[in-house]
């Protein structure tokens, strides 16, 4: 909803263009990444879930509430790796093109994945976020 909102802009230089939408990507980013955020707190001060690491279930085993913390923090890792892969447009031409993919995104993104993973050890979405970054 919100890119309809920044429409094409067909009379700016496709430079000014690409400032506009990604600047605007990355207001969306930011805030769907405060939502997943605030939706994990809550979850677990609502429910008493233990996020620490120290619980860690099968997919099947697991009750709903860590399902959704599993699947909040695949969301919260993948959106850090978007917000960190716009945030790679803007950076200057000197930088090579392996300074831009390895340095910034995997920042953050890495740390939801294992957390993910600490919650529900055997889904396969979370290794595959993992992945994508190690293939960068």
């Amino acid at each position: 909803k919100r890119f309809r909102e920044y429409p094409t802009l067909k009379n700016e230089p496709k430079k000014r263009n690409l400032e506009t939408l990604c600047a605007a990507f990355r207001e969306f980013v930011i805030s769907a990444k405060q939502y997943w955020a605030e939706l994990v707190n809550q979850l677990q001060s609502t429910y008493c879930l233990i996020l620490d690491g120290s619980v860690c279930f099968s997919g099947a085993s697991a009750p709903k509430g860590y399902v959704t913390c599993n699947k909040a923090y695949v969301f919260l890792g993948d959106l850090t790796r978007y917000h960190n892969e716009v945030a790679n447009i803007s950076l200057p031409p000197s930088c090579s093109d392996v300074d831009r993919s390895s340095a910034l995104a995997t920042e953050g993104a890495s740390e939801y994945y294992h957390k993910a993973m600490s919650i529900i050890d055997d889904n396969g979405t979370p290794h595959n976020g993992l992945a994508v970054i190690a293939t960068k």
